[in-house]
Order: C-alpha cells, then structure tokens, then sequence
C-alpha cells in the first residue's frame, strides 16, 4: 500500500494522505489482564458518539472521549506547552544573538482557566526563566504566547517549557 510499508505515522500519513488526526500513543494498560489505561496520554483524543454513551465497565464517556475500551476522567485544572514555535528544531543561531521564545499553551483540563498560569522554560537545564499568563483558557483552548526572549549560548542547545501548575 502507498508505496509499500511506512516506518511511522507520520509517514503513512503523508503516503496515504489520510489518517490526519490519528496518533501513535501506547496505551500502557495496567497489567496483561488488566486492560484498563494506566495514563492519561489518551484521554480526550476521541470523538464522541452517540451510539457509544460508556466504556466496557460503564464509565460515562466524556464530551470528549478517550478512543478505546476504557475511559479515563479529565483533571480539571490541567494545562502545559503543546507546541514550541520558536526556537525551531534545528534552528541555527549566532552565539549571543537575542532568540525569542514562542508556545501553545492548551488546556486540556475540563475547567477553564482564568489567567494566573505560570509558564517557565529552561535551556539547557540551566535557570528557569518565568512567565505569567494572564489570559483565560476554555476546556481544550490552546493560545500563543510570547515568552522572553534568551541570549543564545555557544554550541548545540536545547529548551524546555513546561507549566507549573499550583
């Protein structure tokens, strides 16, 4: 199919050109006989049916499901970074040149957010530089924000952002 097989998703999806909203997730069960989730990294990644109102043990299914057998409960407060736009991977740099730092922070928690959401990034695990976002985030609303910008060390770097939640 499509050229024969695809080493990843992302290459059956740029060979097939379908499957756009899949993801390649293990769902890391409890145990061999316990094939209840055991994370939550799947959570919310479904659509909802109405002809599917409960999982296999009769949990309700959410607004927005998990995709399998067994549902898992969203957090209500829970918010972090879905996408680092800048620095770019691979992105090169002069040493010393200002580089701004840009995010997708999303909610994926059921509650919405109402500013006073602490967004950090570090590079190279060096000092956390802290930021606070003082916009309001409805259930599984992403927004762009602009952190400050960091002077860019010698050699290969790399960046966390991350929320801190309190």
């Amino acid at each position: 199919y499509w050229n024969g097989n695809q080493p990843n998703l992302a290459a059956h999806q740029t060979a097939s050109s379908m499957d756009a909203n899949s993801v390649n997730i293990s769902p890391l069960y409890v145990s061999p006989t316990d094939l209840h989730l055991n994370n939550l990294d799947l959570a919310a990644k479904g659509i909802s049916t109405p002809l599917v109102n409960d999982d296999f043990d009769g949990d309700a299914r959410n607004v927005f499901p998990t995709p399998g057998a067994d549902e898992k409960a969203l957090l209500p407060i829970d918010a972090g970074i879905s996408e680092i736009f800048s620095p770019m991977n691979g992105q090169v740099v002069n040493e010393f040149a200002s580089i701004p730092v840009q995010v997708r922070v999303t909610n994926f928690g059921t509650d919405s957010i109402f500013g006073n959401l602490p967004i950090d990034y570090q590079v190279n695990g060096g000092t956390a530089v802290s930021y606070t976002y003082t916009g309001t985030l409805a259930p599984f609303e992403s927004d762009t924000v602009y952190l400050t910008n960091f002077t860019a060390p010698a050699g290969n770097s790399t960046i966390c952002a991350y929320t801190v939640l309190l």
